[in-house]
């Protein structure tokens, strides 16, 4: 049988990898490009493009190459439809 290896990768691993090109977040970041269908739903997707494009981030990487990053995680990854909230979390924002 042959099984899809899907993942699923945190707001701020992604953040990481795209300000940092050779950090050990990006490094995961590709890994899991290569090797595992990446999963996400809206709500991570929207935690990402909101957060990556704050001010704060534009010391590290120009708006246009974080805009770059944020389509193409869009475009490579699977959006899957979230049908119940975990509330298992410390960090309230963290749900999704």
């Amino acid at each position: 049988m042959n099984y899809v290896k899907r993942v699923v990768i945190d707001t701020g691993t992604l953040i990481s990898a795209a300000i940092r090109v050779h950090s050990v977040p990006s490094l995961a970041y590709q890994k899991a490009l290569r090797d595992y269908e990446i999963c996400i739903s809206e709500q991570t997707f929207y935690e990402l493009a909101t957060v990556l494009m704050r001010a704060k981030f534009d010391k590290y990487l120009n708006r246009e190459d974080r805009e770059r990053f944020v389509a193409d995680y869009k475009s490579i990854a699977v959006v899957y439809d979230v049908s119940y909230t975990v509330n298992d979390c410390r960090d309230s924002n963290d749900k999704h």
